[in-house]
């Protein structure tokens, strides 16, 4: 119970960033591979009622031909019926745009494993930047890694463990790209009174930058006790002394 009630809370947090940092917003566009319609049959799922609930806003499920042609081939009949109500999202054939996102599959981060032609289609209709703001359900490790190192792409898998269907922590690179867009966008709001402001209150002039001290710092003994004050030497302290007895006393 304390695990589905943080994964809930960390779920928030995640949707709210895509919203805030890439304006990914509902109605949202859900590309469901075959790996997670199989993990969805297996643990007795909805697939498109269990990610409705996850996100908490309409959706559009969206599947492509080379995912019917897996699940067909594989014969997981359950999945293929699912998948033939989703959106159907045809590739073009033709065009600079589809040229551009096949070399996606040739990148360096990418080119160590073979995908299936299913996973493929994914990442060429994800594309480099996710322009179109697509969300990626899949139960395929290979893919959803690949797709960790494209920023702002929300992916979702079925949890084994809690038998439902989560979306995912935000990725390093997503975190990375919208902070280094946030400092430059308000770098660029500033105007050239207040950067001048900031310089100076950092003690800078201008853009030229500030001399740098090479001498090397060599601090002698004489050096180090100049400055010491210097205490004198004193006698012992007379009342704390027992006064000397007379002979005349003794007697």
């Amino acid at each position: 119970m304390k695990r589905a009630a943080r994964h809930k809370k960390d779920s928030k947090k995640a949707i709210s960033f895509y919203k805030l940092h890439y304006g990914i917003k509902p109605p949202y566009s859900v590309i469901m591979d075959a790996e997670f319609l199989k993990a969805c049959a297996n643990n007795g799922l909805h697939p498109r009622h269990e990610v409705l609930t996850e996100l908490d806003e309409k959706m559009t499920p969206i599947t492509t031909n080379e995912i019917l042609a897996q699940l067909k081939e594989e014969r997981e009949w359950e999945s293929f019926k699912h998948a033939k109500t989703f959106f159907l999202m045809k590739e073009k054939t033709k065009g600079t745009a589809v040229r551009e996102n096949v070399m996606l599959i040739s990148d360096t981060a990418w080119k160590d494993r073979e995908l299936s032609a299913a996973a493929q289609s994914i990442k060429r209709i994800v594309g480099r930047t996710n322009e179109n703001h697509y969300l990626v359900a899949s139960n395929n490790a290979d893919l959803r890694r690949d797709l960790g190192n494209v920023s702002g792409v929300p992916l979702m898998h079925v949890d084994e463990e809690l038998k439902k269907v989560i979306l995912g922590k935000v990725g390093k690179a997503s975190h990375y790209h919208a902070s280094s867009t946030d400092a430059s966008k308000l770098s660029a709001a500033l105007s050239a009174p207040d950067k001048a402001f900031i310089r100076e209150l950092r003690g800078e002039e201008g853009d030229e930058e500030k001399p740098v001290n090479t001498t090397p710092v060599v601090q002698t003994a004489a050096a180090s006790t100049e400055g010491k004050r210097k205490w004198k030497v004193k006698g012992s302290n007379p009342l704390s002394m027992k006064k000397k007895r007379k002979k005349d006393d003794i007697r």
